[in-house]
């Protein structure tokens, strides 16, 4: 018997700190998960020996303890890779460590020094996968939720015996948008997600959309051409749909300004963009 593979590590360790710049107060939330290999841990496996083995509550305290000395007010890409350095710095028997951030946004309540809401606009996340010859870091969108009234049609479609859609020039459009994208070079994190948001809202709110094959393609464009530092971007858009409500089946009048949501099923569309 052989054992192929192993990883392990804490996942979803909560992190909120407070910056006190005198009265006037910040503050940075994450969910940090830390997995590490290396191939000592083989032998926590096959021969009951734990002496290699770095428990997964020091996993989680030295989240904790660099969290306190190296969380700044700034990408989170950064923090993560400060972290995956300090694993590989303090355990030798750790080869390779993967960190995955995704961070809850805090706004301001009008503008008040020391009181916060929960940010809109989606997530932010990271992952950095270091070892000892570099690393490697890959940034997140998730759940930023768009919606258009006009500007979108689908036409023109394959058809056979079973298809009941009809072809449209005029539809609403709807999506949550979940993407990832590599690294080719670079430490610009926060301005390359603000231009990876920005692309997207520009295409979607600017461009008639044929499909969300197609737009998805022209943000995948956008992005690269707006971003030398990004090698890849991968997209998932689900087509949210909203049907027109029948009206006239309970006796009133439509004039095809009333629709109601279809969570599901839904059109599943990814596809990755590259240079």
């Amino acid at each position: 018997m052989n054992l192929e593979h192993n990883t392990y590590g804490k996942a979803d360790v909560q992190v909120l700190k407070v910056f006190r710049q005198g009265e006037r107060h910040s503050v940075r939330e994450l969910s940090v998960s830390v997995r590490v290999e290396g191939s000592a841990f083989a032998m926590n496996y096959t021969a009951s020996d734990n002496a290699s083995c770095v428990p997964t509550d020091t996993i989680k305290n030295n989240v904790y303890a660099t969290a306190a000395e190296h969380l700044k007010d700034e990408a989170i890409e950064l923090f993560a890779e400060r972290l995956a350095d300090n694993y590989l710095r303090r355990y030798s028997v750790i080869e390779k460590v993967t960190v995955s951030i995704d961070e809850t946004a805090w706004n301001r309540v009008n503008n008040h020094e020391h009181s916060f809401q929960q940010a809109g606009g989606g997530r932010h996340y990271c992952v950095v996968e270091a070892d000892r010859d570099g690393m490697e870091v890959s940034s997140g969108l998730t759940g930023l939720t768009v919606l258009k009234t006009s500007g979108s049609g689908f036409a023109g479609f394959h058809e056979c015996d079973r298809t009941v859609l009809q072809p449209t020039d005029d539809r609403l459009m709807a999506t949550t948008v979940t993407a990832d994208w590599a690294f080719a070079g670079g430490s610009a994190y926060e301005s390359a997600r603000d231009k990876v948001v920005d692309c997207f809202l520009t295409v979607f709110s600017e461009e008639f959309s044929p499909s969300v094959q197609r737009t998805l393609y022209r943000v995948g464009e956008e992005v690269l051409g707006a971003v030398p530092e990004i090698a890849a971007i991968t997209m998932s858009l689900p087509n949210e749909h909203y049907f027109p409500v029948d009206l006239e089946r309970i006796g009133a009048k439509s004039n095809g300004t009333l629709f109601y949501p279809s969570k599901s099923p839904f059109g599943d569309i990814e596809a990755t963009v590259t240079r």
